[in-house]
């Protein structure tokens, strides 16, 4: 049927599309399927990013190529169409997700959106899987592919991806250098130089606010911890930030911070922090006393926390 041809090549040429925008930046990718709180590890984050790639590009090859196996290819499809839309409403409903990361760091797109064009794309899944469970199609695509062109197939266009990815993908930015720190102590890696004065959050008591340079909630919250900085007797603040260097300075020049920022690497960051920014920790010698995730924190809900957490 020319119908369930044309539901195959779309369903394959929309999967390795995805597959190759996640692929030009595989770090940026895994930073986006880490703020989906389910994989939170540094080194596993990559692989999990690399896993979906090579999942997506297989399962598109397949649809493109016609290999139908009674029905399963396309049944495969709908149960990973099914995964994909259940994690993205679970990080939408749990973890504030803002943007799916369905097409790499290059076409940005909301959990919603995400969930509609999952739909549609399942509704033709379900299209494509009438005929075939009616038994009105063979087992093999039209061309009757043999499991050796199959595989060739998907041998060359894996090769493409990691050739495309290599010549025009961005490389992971390199990792600060941090201290040894154990587990129990995540916060005990860092150590902040601002104006002549160091900051080791292995040793003493901190406010630590995790802040995004580019989240309006983030930039708001800074006057607000600049306010509880001049407190009498006030808990030393610092912040680990998520952004680049020029994030960073608009950062500065918008806000003004009363207090030491620290830039640190994406995975790094979301392994702290595994959601949404902004949080905010109570730390002592590296280790996590009392956390609290406030969209848009007052004076007097810092201070709450703090006293809590000192309890």
């Amino acid at each position: 049927m020319k119908y369930l041809r044309a539901i195959e090549i779309l369903l394959g040429a929309v999967f390795i599309f995805s597959a190759v925008t996640k692929a030009l930046d595989l770090h940026a990718f895994a930073v986006q399927v880490s703020y989906y709180g389910v994989v939170r590890e540094p080194t596993l984050v990559p692989l999990v990013a690399n896993t979906m790639v090579c999942v997506e590009m297989a399962f598109g090859t397949a649809l493109l190529m016609g290999l139908r196996l009674r029905g399963l290819v396309l049944l495969a499809t709908g149960g990973l169409l099914v995964g994909f839309t259940a994690l993205i409403a679970y990080a939408w409903a749990f973890k504030g997700l803002k943007d799916c990361g369905c097409f790499g760091a290059y076409i940005k797109m909301g959990p919603g959106v995400s969930i509609g064009k999952n739909v549609v794309l399942l509704a033709m899944v379900v299209a494509g899987l009438i005929p075939l469970l009616k038994k009105r199609e063979t087992s093999e695509g039209p061309t009757r592919l043999g499991p050796t062109r199959v595989g060739y197939a998907l041998g060359v266009l894996g090769v493409v991806v990691v050739a495309v990815s290599a010549a025009f993908g961005k490389p992971a930015p390199e990792s600060p250098p941090t201290k040894p720190t154990s587990a129990d102590k995540p916060f005990a890696a860092y150590v902040i130089e601002d104006e002549g004065m160091t900051y080791d959050l292995g040793k003493d008591e901190y406010l630590v606010a995790m802040l995004s340079a580019t989240c309006e909630h983030c930039q708001a919250a800074v006057a607000v911890l600049n306010e509880l900085a001049e407190q009498p007797d006030a808990l030393p603040i610092v912040s680990l930030m998520l952004g680049t260097e020029e994030e960073m300075e608009e950062f500065r020049t918008l806000t003004d911070p009363h207090f030491p920022l620290k830039a640190i690497e994406a995975l790094q960051f979301m392994s702290l922090i595994g959601t949404e920014p902004p949080r905010f920790y109570v730390i002592r010698d590296g280790a996590s006393l009392a956390q609290t995730d406030i969209l848009d924190p007052t004076l007097e809900d810092l201070q709450k926390f703090l006293a809590t957490s000192s309890k």
